[in-house]
């Protein structure tokens, strides 16, 4: 009788999540450094001033929705990438080594998001907006290479 063999099938590709796409983000092994570059324009082309504003990366753990306290879900990494210039709407940064290789090996939930400028007065200030740029489940890979010093 010739044996069943099962493997488990992993994701070549982030999956995306609730209509966003997944294209900002790759699947990846635990401790790589993972670039990010974003730019924000009109719809015209023209650049948007983003002075104030944050662009955020972050990593939670893969929890299945059918778990009790799926939308509490603890988030493994977070991580602000700077703006390299505000008049033109750009960011640019990383989600470093020293980031990746706290994230469990497995299925995660990523997301970027960007948050607008606090507005109001000093004394009376109004948070800016949240809005989610994309999200989606991915896999992180164990890293086997031996460590070079």
């Amino acid at each position: 009788m010739a044996s069943k063999n099962t493997q488990k099938i992993l994701l070549r590709t982030p999956v995306g999540i609730n209509n966003y796409s997944g294209d900002l983000f790759r699947c990846f092994t635990r401790g790589d450094t993972l670039p990010f570059k974003f730019q924000f324009r009109q719809s015209d082309g023209s650049p948007i001033d983003v002075t104030g504003w944050r662009v955020i990366i972050a990593f939670a753990l893969g929890l299945s929705c059918d778990d009790p306290g799926c939308g509490d879900s603890t988030v493994s990494i977070e991580v602000d990438i700077p703006i390299v210039d505000a008049l033109e709407g750009k960011f640019e940064g990383t989600v470093s080594h020293s980031h990746t290789q706290n994230i469990p090996c497995g299925l995660v939930y990523a997301s970027a998001k960007y948050v607008t400028a606090v507005t109001g007065t000093p004394e009376d200030p109004i948070d800016g907006d949240v809005h989610i740029m994309d999200m989606c489940q991915l896999e992180v890979f164990p890293n086997v290479t031996p460590t070079i010093y």
